[in-house]
This record gives structure tokens, C-alpha cells and sequence, in this order.
């Protein structure tokens, strides 16, 4: 099945949020200990940009969202969230390729965030992302091209 990215439109808003709830909500559980659906609608309802984000699509089927902000001097990608039901089946990792290769064809580095313990860290490990710093939540990423 052939991956494929569009612009997100305003009318996806609740279909991100679904795809977002079904990516993250095990993960907050397990990190912070519950998932507040209030708090977690109002936080998204504040980040959500149709501009700043992507459907991934396989074939017609949406099956992800990625997030990135486009800095002159790097990517930094905010979110990449595969729905449950299209994960383990590489969908993560090329999505993930192709935003290497853009980055490659601009000279730039990639940098991203990533809950402590989402498992997607050893993903972005496998890709050559570096850590480069971590908080109480969080660690810090950076993939550069080698020289």
C-alpha cells in the first residue's frame, strides 16, 4: 500500500483528535495516571492548526497525523501519531524517512520531543536521532545528517 501525505483541512479537526486520543491515551494513563478528556480536548483544541499539519494516507484510508514546524535552520516535528489499528506495519518509519529526506535535501537537522515512555523513542533511535537533552516528561531528540 502506497503512503501518501495531504494538508489537513479545517473539517479533519475531530478526525485528528480521534487518531490523537487513540495514539496517546494509554500513554498519558501510564505516564501521568489518567486521562483528564477536558483538559486533553482543551489542550489539543489549543495546538490544532490545520496548517501546521499533515494526513497520512494509506491508499484513501487516513491513518496518522504528523505535525511539523518549518524553522529556517531546522524541523521540528511537534507530533507524528499513527491510529492503533495501522501501527507496527511501518507506516511510522517511512512517514518518518520521507521527513529525513526532506531535511536532507535542505541541510537541516530534526528535532522533536518525546514522552518518556512512548515507545516510539526507539524508532526515532533506529532512524539515527540523538537525545539531546530530557526533562521530568520528556526527552529532546536531534537527527542531523552525517558529515
Amino acid at each position: 500500500m502506497t503512503l501518501k501525505r495531504r494538508p489537513a483541512l479545517p473539517t479533519d479537526k475531530e478526525m485528528v483528535y480521534r487518531i490523537n486520543c487513540a495514539a496517546y491515551r494509554d500513554l498519558v494513563i501510564a505516564q501521568f495516571g489518567a486521562w483528564d478528556e477536558s483538559w486533553q480536548r482543551d489542550h489539543f483544541a489549543k495546538k490544532w492548526n490545520p496548517d501546521r499539519y499533515s494526513i497520512i494516507c494509506s491508499g484513501d484510508d487516513a491513518i496518522g497525523v504528523l505535525a511539523i514546524e518549518d524553522n529556517p535552520d531546522h524541523i521540528f516535528l511537534s507530533e507524528i501519531q499513527i491510529d492503533p489499528s495501522h501501527q507496527n506495519r511501518g507506516f511510522g518509519s517511512r512517514a518518518m524517512k520521507e521527513l529525513i529526506a526532506e531535511a536532507q535535501h535542505r541541510s537541516v537537522p530534526i528535532r522533536l520531543r518525546v514522552l518518556r515512555l512512548n515507545r516510539a523513542r526507539r524508532l526515532y533511535e533506529r532512524l539515527g536521532f540523538i537525545q539531546t537533552s530530557e526533562t521530568e516528561t520528556h526527552f529532546y531528540m536531534e537527527w542531523r545528517e552525517k558529515n
